[in-house]
């Protein structure tokens, strides 16, 4: 699922839907990306939920305009327990709007009975670190922060200054 949302281009999804986002799967399966068994678990109609969505159609614009961001690697010190560690991790995507930006962090996660608040906060810590290192690294403000979890076509927000 990961895979096809980095390698698809929002715009396109967007703007061509299903059809589109089935060929994104088929060319990474077609060029030896990913593996049958991993083709077999992606869900295009999940997919294609998230670009049926407002913030699935503001990364589109974002997309058009050159301010979306997918699979960023940062690295950044940070002081935890009173020792400095150095945290690593991979952004799924982000965009600039208003000259803020937008997190979103995907999760495949299905519940389980559990709330989406349990589920936000099981991530809370990641997506706080995402945050400060965004903001480091751009200098701008991180204004939404999301995870839009797949298996129920629902955002989890953060919070929103």
């Amino acid at each position: 699922m990961h895979l096809v949302m980095e390698k698809a281009s929002f715009a396109r999804a967007v703007e061509e839907g299903r059809q589109y986002i089935q060929s994104v799967a088929d060319e990474l399966l077609a060029d030896e990306t990913i593996l049958a068994e991993e083709y077999d678990e992606i869900s295009v109609e999940n997919i294609c939920a998230f670009f049926n969505t407002d913030i699935g159609r503001r990364c589109a614009e974002a997309e058009k305009k050159g301010k979306l961001f997918k699979e960023q690697e940062f690295i950044a010190e940070r002081e935890i327990d009173g020792e400095t560690a150095i945290v690593q991790g991979i952004i799924d995507c982000y965009f600039e709007e208003d000259g803020k930006l937008v997190l979103i962090d995907f999760k495949n996660s299905v519940l389980h009975g559990r709330s989406t608040e349990d589920l936000a906060q099981e991530y809370e810590m990641q997506l706080v670190l995402y945050e400060e290192a965004l903001a480091g690294a751009t200098g701008l403000e991180v204004a939404e922060s999301y995870l839009y979890l797949f298996n129920s076509g629902t955002f989890v927000k953060r919070w929103q200054k």
